[in-house]
């Protein structure tokens, strides 16, 4: 039930980080990784912590709807999209928002299959989150 939600609150607000970092979890959930992994990229690049620029074309907009994926499209979507989050994670490391996406299925970002680092990365992304003031919305 999120996802529609989610996506309709971007038709009204593209540039909702709260939303789009929300809808990167909730189509992590559903198994959707393309578009979980877009969505995360539009949350890193549209926000103004981390200023990630020539990112845009990591997923090109014609993929995001495609039925089936080839893996290893994923695989490579993933590895420029890891590579991104690493950047950032060297501008902020203790970001909880940041860390949420990683802690998804972590070492140490989004669709590997580590339940250590997955569990290391929500550890810190609480930790930091206590210290911080609390984002928008929960999941």
């Amino acid at each position: 039930m999120s996802i529609p939600c989610f996506t309709n609150c971007l038709k009204y607000s593209p540039a909702n980080l709260d939303c789009l970092l929300s809808l990167g979890v909730s189509c992590t959930n559903v198994l959707d990784e393309v578009k979980a992994m877009n969505y995360l990229k539009r949350w890193i690049m549209l926000n103004p912590k981390y200023k990630m620029e020539g990112i845009n074309n990591i997923i090109p907009d014609e993929m995001v709807n495609l039925p089936t994926y080839k893996v290893q499209e994923i695989k490579q979507i993933n590895e420029q999209l890891i590579k991104v989050f690493d950047e950032a994670a060297k501008i902020n490391p203790n970001d909880p928002e940041l860390l949420v996406s990683p802690s998804l299925s972590s070492p140490p970002w989004p669709f590997s299959s580590s339940l250590s680092g997955s569990t290391r990365c929500q550890s810190t992304s609480l930790i930091a989150r206590s210290t911080s003031t609390p984002p928008t919305i929960y999941l």
